[in-house]
C-alpha cells in the first residue's frame, strides 16, 4: 500500500436475493455492526446491496472495505462476471453454489481491484475466495476440490493434504468438529482427555443435555445423521457406500507415487460391466498396495481390443515397460464368448491386446470381492513411528477410484430404503470392483483362494501366459 491504507472489495455471491436477504445478510449482521462511525449499508430490497467498513487497524494504518452484495438468479456466468474485479469473493453454503464453471470465471477476476495502491516491488497479500458450506454430499465440485483434493489443475495445486493446502492457489479447509458421536452415551464427542469438541455445545446444552443426540434419533435416515451431525460426506444420488472404511485422509496421497519398473505391477480388470475398468498396483517391501494408475474411461466407447491397448499402453508409459513381470486379474465373468468374435472368451481378447497374462479371480461374488478390499482398508501397520494404510491411492493417478470409494460406489437406494444391490449403471461402479479383483486373486480372503507363485511351476498348476500360478488356500 502506497499511502498507508489497506483497501478489499469483497464480492459476495448468492444464488438469489430472497436467499440473500432471508439468510446470508441476517447472520452476517448478526457478527459485524454495520452502522455507526466509518459504517454504511446502502441498497434496496431484491436488489444488490453494498456494505463499506473504514477506519483504523492496530497497526495504525487506515481500512477501507467495500462488499457488494450480489445474486446470480438467472443470469448466466458470462454476463454476472462481465467488468467484475474485487480482491475476492465470499459464496455463502459454498457446497451449493460453487461449480467448476464459476470457479473458472472467479478465477480470472479475483486480485484484480485496488493494484494501483500497491507498492512497487510488493504484491496483494491476499486475494482468491471463501467460503462456508455444510459437509457436502459426495460428488460435488466443491466436496472433490475441498475434500478429496481432486481437482489438481491450474487452480488447485496437488501438494500437501486436503486442509492443509493454502496459497499458490491452493486450498485450505477448516473442518468443524463434528456434534455427534454415536458411542457416546450423552452423545456428545469428546477427545482424550474428555474435553466435548462441539464448537457450540455450551450453547447448546441450555436447550438440552444431550441437544445432538435427540436429534439424531429424531434423524430417520442414517445418511442425514453422518453428513449434518457427524460432517462425514454422504451421498444423496447413489445410497449407501460400500467401503465404508475409506478414508480419503488416510488412504489418499497427493504426494507422486513413482512406479518401479523393476517390481511386478497387478492390474486389476473389469472388462464386462457398461464401462471398462483397471487398476494398476504395486506393492511394497512392507506389503502395502499401492494405486498407482487406473483407466476408468466413464464411457462404454471402449470395445475389448481397444480396452487391451490402453492397458499396454499405460504399462509402456508409466511402468517403464514393467520389466518386474505383469499380472492381469480379471473377473471371472470375462470367460464367456466374446460378443466380437466367437471363438474368443472375453479375457483372451484383451489378453492379446494388452500383452500381458491374465489369471481370474477366484470368484466374481460380491462379498467376497468387498470383503478382500475392506480387509486391506481397515489394515495398517506402524513403520517408523506412524501409522500407515495398507491400501495407498494416488490422487493424480486414480480420480474415479477415489471417486468410487468415497460413496460413488453405493448400493441402490429405493425410498427410504438401501437395497442390498449394487447400482450397475454406476459407471464408477466398473472400476471399483476392477482395483477388488487384484486383492482378491492375490490375497485372497481367509480360505477361500489366493495365489502363490512359482519359478519352477507346481503339479496342480496352471499356465497364464508366461506366469505358473498356483491356487492355494491361504497366503503362504
Amino acid at each position: 500500500m502506497k499511502d498507508q491504507i489497506r483497501r478489499a472489495k469483497i464480492v459476495v455471491i448468492c444464488p438469489s436475493y430472497v436467499i440473500m436477504e432471508n439468510t446470508v445478510v441476517p447472520s452476517f449482521k448478526k457478527v459485524v455492526a454495520t452502522e455507526g462511525k466509518g459504517r454504511a449499508w446502502d441498497g434496496s430490497k431484491g436488489r444488490p446491496q453494498e456494505f463499506t467498513l473504514k477506519g483504523r487497524l492496530p497497526d495504525g494504518s487506515g481500512m477501507d472495505m467495500l462488499m457488494w452484495w450480489r445474486a446470480v438468479g438467472d443470469l448466466d456466468y458470462d454476463e454476472f462476471f462481465r467488468g467484475l474485479e474485487c480482491t475476492f469473493f465470499w459464496l455463502p453454503e459454498t457446497d451449493t453454489s460453487l461449480s467448476r464453471e464459476m470457479m473458472g470465471y472467479m478465477a480470472n477476476r479475483w486480485g484484480r481491484e485496488y493494484l494501483e495502491h500497491v507498492a512497487p516491488g510488493k504484491s496483494l497479500s491476499c486475494y482468491g475466495v471463501i467460503g462456508d458450506s455444510n459437509t457436502p454430499f459426495v460428488g460435488t465440485y466443491f466436496h472433490e476440490m475441498g475434500y478429496l483434493g481432486l481437482r489438481n489443475d491450474e487452480l488447485i495445486q496437488a501438494e500437501g493434504r486436503p486442509g492443509e493446502r493454502a496459497a499458490d492457489g491452493g486450498v485450505k479447509l477448516y473442518k468443524q468438529p463434528p456434534g455427534f458421536d454415536p458411542n457416546s452415551p450423552d452423545g456428545w464427542p469428546r477427545d482424550a482427555a474428555g474435553n466435548i469438541l462441539a464448537e457450540n455445545w455450551k450453547m447448546l446444552m441450555k436447550r438440552s443435555p444431550s441437544y445432538y443426540l435427540e436429534a439424531a434419533n429424531d434423524m430417520v435416515d442414517p445418511a442425514m445423521v453422518k453428513r449434518l451431525l457427524q460432517c462425514i460426506p454422504t451421498s444423496p444420488r447413489f445410497g449407501l457406500p460400500v467401503h465404508e472404511a475409506f478414508d480419503p485422509d488416510f488412504h489418499c496421497t497427493h504426494l507422486r507415487l513413482t512406479p518401479d519398473p523393476d517390481k511386478k505391477v497387478f492390474v486389476g480388470i473389469d472388462g464386462t460391466g457398461l464401462c471398462p475398468a483397471a487398476v494398476f498396483y504395486q506393492r511394497t517391501i512392507h506389503g502395502q498396495w499401492r494405486a498407482i494408475r487406473e483407466f476408468a474411461p466413464m464411457t462404454h466407447d471402449y470395445d475389448s481390443v481397444d480396452f487391451g491397448h490402453a492397458i499396454k499402453a499405460i504399462l509402456m508409459e508409466d511402468f517403464g515397460g514393467a520389466r518386474g513381470g505383469v499380472l492381469g486379474c480379471y473377473d471371472p465373468a470375462s470367460s464367456k464368448r466374446s460378443q466380437a468374435d466367437k471363438r474368443f472368451q472375453e479375457w483372451q481378447i484383451i489378453q492379446r491386446a494388452a500383452g500381458i497374462p491374465m489369471m481370474p479371480a477366484p470368484t466374481n461374488d460380491h462379498n467376497a470381492r468387498k470383503t478382500s478390499m475392506d480387509r486391506l482398508l481397515k489394515a495398517s501397520d506402524r513403520i517408523e513411528g506412524r501409522s500407515v494404510p495398507r491400501l495407498l491411492v494416488s490422487r493424480s493417478g486414480c480420480p474415479n477410484l477415489i471417486r468410487a470409494l468415497s460413496g460413488g460406489y453405493s448400493y441402490k437406494k429405493r425410498g427410504d430404503s438401501i437395497t442390498p444391490e449394487v447400482d450397475k449403471k454406476n459407471p464408477l461402479t466398473n472400476v471399483a470392483e476392477a482395483a477388488q479383483y487384484a486383492p482378491l486373486t492375490i490375497e485372497g480372503i481367509d480360505g477361500r483362494g489366493g495365489m502363490s507363485f512359482s519359478a519352477q511351476g507346481d503339479r496342480d498348476g496352471r499356465r497364464v501366459g508366461e506366469v505358473q500360478v498356483t491356487r492355494a488356500g491361504s497366503r503362504r
